[in-house]
């Protein structure tokens, strides 16, 4: 990812580039995560997310989680992961493991446009946060 932590793309068929715009949470207000089925929750306390757009988001496991590496494998389906955004409302989709890379885990969200607005608002905000510009009242 460049600097600054925006990345811009568009995904091809057979290309591998991003349809969304990815952003990395800031540190003073991080993205929390949970899941379910329940029993991922044991997990929470030791995932970072890393970055995040209305089409998925990847997140970092820890070393000292339990087991981690037989965590979230690729294909794997999470019914239902809950973003807790800075300054809104809880973000509730489902989605799937589709990329794992030592601690990280790739996860795309399955479509659902009333929540993925939700983080296109945060990810707009968080863009404009980034890039230093005073945020605009409509």
């Amino acid at each position: 990812m460049p600097a600054g932590g925006v990345e811009f793309g568009f995904r091809r068929a057979g290309v591998g580039k991003r349809d969304f715009l990815r952003v990395s949470p800031s540190i003073d207000a991080p993205v929390g995560i949970s899941f379910s089925p329940e029993e991922l929750n044991e997990m929470v306390s030791f995932v970072k997310v890393r970055n995040i757009s209305a089409g998925g988001v990847m997140i970092q496991i820890s070393d000292a989680a339990p087991g981690r590496d037989g965590l979230l494998p690729t294909g794997y389906i999470i019914k239902r992961i809950q973003l807790s955004l800075p300054g809104q409302d809880a973000c509730v989709l489902a989605g799937i493991v589709r990329f794992t890379y030592g601690s990280l885990r790739g996860i795309e969200f399955l479509p659902n446009e009333q929540e993925q607005g939700k983080l296109a608002r945060y990810v707009y905000q968080r863009e404009v946060e980034m890039l230093g510009h005073p945020r605009r009242d409509r």
